[in-house]
């Protein structure tokens, strides 16, 4: 996230015999509201974002027989969210945190670096001909 923005990347890593593929398939980027909150805060949005993307892609991962699904977030912050009981938490998270874990698992949920998380490619703006040849963006960590 930045303050400009928030994005959520999905992609389907598939492995045969010794070679493993990555590859996008689906992004969704937000605006950071008028309203300024502050970079948790918006990594948090953009967490709900992936849950949200995960939920349109539910038929998907059903027809694929998806076993293993790995969300990240190069926020520590909203991570301890995330693995906090959401009673705990102040209103704005809380509801955001069970949103969230209403789609994903708490075991789902890992730590990346955020020059290896492709979300902030899509979270800080880039030209179309820059993206056209942004290895990270469409191939993923």
């Amino acid at each position: 996230a930045s303050a400009s923005g928030y994005c959520a990347t999905a992609y389907l890593r598939s492995t045969q015999g010794n070679l493993t593929t990555m590859a996008l398939i689906k992004a969704k980027t937000k605006l950071a509201p008028l309203k300024s909150l502050t970079i948790p805060r918006l990594e948090l949005c953009g967490a709900l974002l992936l849950s949200q993307l995960l939920k349109t892609l539910e038929q998907l991962i059903r027809d694929l027989d998806i076993r293993e699904i790995y969300c990240f977030s190069d926020s520590t912050t909203v991570l301890a969210w995330i693995s906090t009981l959401p009673h705990l938490l102040q209103t704005f998270v809380s509801n955001r945190v069970q949103q969230i874990l209403s789609v994903t698992q708490v075991s789902w949920w890992h730590h990346i670096k955020g020059v290896e998380n492709p979300a902030d490619v899509g979270s800080r703006g880039i030209t179309p001909s820059a993206l056209c040849n942004h290895n990270l963006w469409w191939r993923g960590p």
